[in-house]
């Protein structure tokens, strides 16, 4: 009959309609998706450092004089400490580990252009290294490690001295 032809009709027009739709869904979807990356990716490029400006006065407002904590930017732990209402990291990079002096990162700015200071948190300009440096072996690395390490226990004991504990 006329009206059963026109009832398939019907549902397959429903049907195609009905993929339709699911199909703008999925592209609507996907749209959606790549805005979202396309905010990602630009906060990740202004943020590159890990560290906003908003992050940065957050860690002002919460970190008590004389306190320390444990910071993580760029995939490492730092131990960070207030002192003199300045924010500092401790410095535990192998690279620095013939520089003596430094102790401390001035944590002032986020693009990662801070001072060093010593262990009196005065600012020390690193001497340059000499052009043909050691090779690193795993003793080199074992040394600094466990350099780093006293030297953090002596830092620690300086701030907590410096507090009043």
């Amino acid at each position: 009959t006329k009206e059963a032809g026109g009832g398939e009709a019907t549902d397959t027009k429903q049907k195609a309609d009905g993929l339709l739709e699911e199909e703008n869904r999925r592209q609507d979807a996907l749209l959606e998706v790549l805005r979202v990356a396309h905010v990602v990716e630009g906060f990740m490029q202004d943020t590159a450092s890990q560290l906003t400006y908003y992050g940065l006065a957050q860690l002002h407002s919460g970190v008590a004089e004389g306190e320390m904590c444990v910071f993580f930017r760029n995939n490492h732990f730092c131990t960070l400490a207030r002192h003199r209402d300045e924010l500092y990291l401790l410095v535990t990079d192998v690279g620095y580990y013939e520089q003596e002096k430094i102790v401390w990162e001035k944590l002032a700015d986020v693009s990662g252009d801070n001072a060093f200071c010593d262990a009196g948190f005065r600012v020390y300009t690193p001497h340059r290294s000499p052009p043909t440096a050691p090779p690193v072996t795993i003793q080199s690395v074992q040394n600094a490690l466990v350099g780093l390490a006293q030297t953090g226990v002596a830092a620690a004991a300086g701030i907590a001295a410096a507090a009043g504990g």
